[in-house]
């Protein structure tokens, strides 16, 4: 949203060279028509999203089902638990980690609920794509978790790729 972090990432995207990149200074979500329009010229192309919410909001898989039903495709998803956590019995929640999310996650506390917060919204992300998995990342500073990243593919190779780098890090 800020125009000096914008500045930053369309500079270095256009030092990649051997990529098709994009950026658009907006919402992406208010975009997945053009977003849709830029993966399609690309025939017989792979498409990785990465997608970064701000905040505690869930992602809308409503709105952005369109993208992720993109077959030649993987996502990585930051899925800020630590912002989330703190509205993590919130209604407004409730459809973005599936209908059962609710019932699942009363009477939990700390990391066991962290973890199935982000276990639940990966649940709604397989639908979308067969093979999905989570990473925890801990906060440096204290004991506790920072955010999970959430990987989805169609291809069970992409799993193992991505927990050889989970391992590596």
């Amino acid at each position: 949203k800020e125009a000096e972090p914008f500045a930053k990432l369309q500079e270095f995207c256009s030092s990649v060279n051997d990529l098709s990149v994009t950026t658009l200074h907006a919402d992406f979500t208010d975009n997945l028509d053009y977003i849709l329009r830029f993966v399609g010229a690309r025939r017989n192309t792979f498409t990785f999203f990465f997608i970064d919410p701000t905040g505690w909001s869930p992602l809308d898989l409503g709105k952005i089902g369109r993208l992720l039903k993109h077959k030649s495709s993987e996502v990585l998803i930051n899925f800020m638990t630590s912002h989330i956590k703190r509205f993590i019995e919130s209604s407004d929640l409730g459809t973005a980690f599936g209908p059962d999310y609710m019932q699942k996650v009363i009477g939990l506390s700390g990391q066991e609920r962290d973890d199935l917060s982000a276990y639940s919204f990966a649940d709604e992300i397989r639908k979308f794509y067969p093979f999905t998995c989570t990473s925890v990342v801990l906060n440096p500073l204290r004991d506790q978790t920072h955010f999970h990243l959430i990987y989805g593919t169609h291809n069970l190779r992409g799993v193992e790729k991505f927990k050889e780098a989970e391992k590596a890090s």
